[in-house]
């Protein structure tokens, strides 16, 4: 059986900082290249041929369906990837000819392949992730509706596959953003006009005036969504659920945290294990030092993590704010100081497991994470956690500057029998000119415990010249977080 042919369908307009990018992506994949231009004005065209894009040229109508479907109805292939210049395709571990292997071997009743969509914020970080259908078959009754946010209506099944579309939409200059931002709600509040119970339309209304920082027409945006869709259950209903956390955001930014954690909570009564909404109940949580509901929040969170990264499909095509693996840490960290407040040793030895893979990336935890396991009574994972630090000597000296914690590591690996480690933390104090009779009498130490002579004379004689109050440290237990 002859392998299927892939037909890319893109819609573009003034797109020549990006397109290059995007088509090396798709360059050995599809077997054509379709490109409807709206009208650009700079090297686009010249760009898209170069690919030996077969170009057709359409003036911008304000419908991105319209265009999107001329685009479709110009294509050849058996199969047709719908991309736009602002992503990129990733096929993970699979090459281009598996990928047309496995198509062909799809049964005649499936027509749509999801795909992750994975949106990548200026700085690297995930900023959302939702399953959606990228790949048709090419059938005449496909096409898409809506002037923007565009919905793919297309007849028989779907299949997941773990194909990826990388999306940089969100990944401009702030004048660039501010455009898209008045471009897209501009066409919103047109299909409103024309259906006023269009609560897609309000859906994604929702969502931008709140990613813009308008929380007020967020959360009335996003509420007249959540009314419209009690009355009509669609494809886009576990889409809708996304609001919960949208909305609850907003009223957290008003500082309405009563409002906000009644949207989280009626989110979860709908979806249990929603790991954005845990996520939001777990930052909640530590910001009153509720440590209990930190643990509860944050388990179900870390454990929605780990089973919707692995299988986006599980998401039914709601949206996914909160699968960074920053956002992983970030409650990984919450959780296990949760365990150290409770003296829940076992538990946050057992995560500790997990934190000692990345903790050494981010120096601006150590200070308070020393001072919870100094005041817990957790002494095997403060014994393990020195051990570690020990074994990575380089970057744990790098990790803070701060005078109590450098006092306190060096005081820690001496009661550790690591005189030579000690010296290293107590000499970023010299180096500081942070110089005390306290901190000599313990370089004594160390240089005692090495046998070193020469060192224990030298502390010595500076002891003699100081004035004892030159310089004050806490005591590893002196305060609490």
């Amino acid at each position: 059986m002859p392998l299927v042919k892939i037909s890319a369908c893109m819609m573009v307009k003034n797109e020549s900082e990006r397109l290059a990018q995007c088509l090396d992506t798709i360059n050995n994949v599809v077997d054509e290249l379709i490109v409807v231009d709206t009208g650009s004005t700079d090297a686009t065209v010249q760009i898209a041929q170069s690919y030996q894009a077969k170009i057709y040229h359409h003036l911008w109508e304000k419908n991105f369906s319209k265009h999107r479907n001329q685009s479709i109805s110009y294509a050849s292939g058996d199969w047709i990837l719908i991309i736009d210049a602002d992503e990129h395709l990733d096929l993970g571990t699979i090459t281009p000819h598996e990928l047309k292997i496995t198509i062909t071997d799809l049964s005649h009743d499936i027509h749509a392949i999801l795909c992750t969509v994975k949106n990548i914020m200026k700085t690297g970080q995930l900023s959302q992730l939702f399953q959606s259908p990228r790949l048709f078959r090419n059938d005449p009754r496909f096409h898409y509706e809506g002037t923007v946010h565009n919905v793919p209506v297309y007849y028989g099944k779907t299949v997941s596959m773990n194909i990826a579309i990388n999306h940089y939409g969100f990944a401009l200059e702030p004048d660039k953003m501010k455009l898209k931002f008045e471009r897209t709600t501009s066409l919103l509040h047109e299909r409103i006009q024309k259906n006023s119970n269009d609560a897609i339309a309000y859906f994604y209304l929702s969502n931008a005036y709140g990613f813009h920082g308008y929380f007020e027409d967020s959360i009335r945006y996003g509420k007249q969504c959540l009314r419209l869709s009690q009355f009509k259950i669609s494809q886009d209903s576990w889409k809708i659920t996304s609001l919960y956390r949208t909305i609850g955001r907003a009223y957290r930014a008003l500082n309405q945290n009563n409002e906000a954690l009644s949207m989280y909570l009626q989110g979860l009564e709908i979806i249990p294990d929603d790991p954005d909404l845990h996520f939001e109940l777990t930052k909640m949580a530590a910001a009153s030092c509720d440590f209990e509901s930190i643990i509860k929040h944050g388990n179900f969170y870390l454990t929605g993590f780990d089973r919707y990264t692995n299988d986006p499909s599980l998401a039914k095509g709601r949206i996914l704010f909160s699968l960074d693996i920053s956002f992983k840490r970030a409650i990984q960290y919450y959780v296990i100081n949760a365990y150290l407040g409770l003296n829940q040793c076992d538990s946050a030895e057992q995560l500790w497991q997990e934190v000692k893979t990345w903790i050494l990336e981010d120096a601006s935890i150590h200070e308070e994470f020393l001072k919870n396991l100094c005041i817990s009574g957790c002494n095997l994972l403060l014994s393990g956690y020195i051990h570690f630090l020990i074994e990575h000597q380089q970057q744990a000296l790098e990790l803070s500057t701060n005078p109590n914690y450098l006092f306190q590591m060096g005081n820690l690996c001496l009661d550790m029998n690591q005189p030579a480690f000690a010296l290293s933390y107590y000499q970023k104090l010299i180096n500081q000119d942070l110089i005390s009779v306290e901190l000599l009498e313990q370089m004594k130490i160390a240089f005692q415990m090495l046998n070193h002579i020469q060192g224990v004379e030298r502390c010595d004689r500076l002891q003699k010249k100081l004035n004892p109050s030159i310089f004050q440290i806490n005591n590893c237990k002196d305060e609490r977080l």
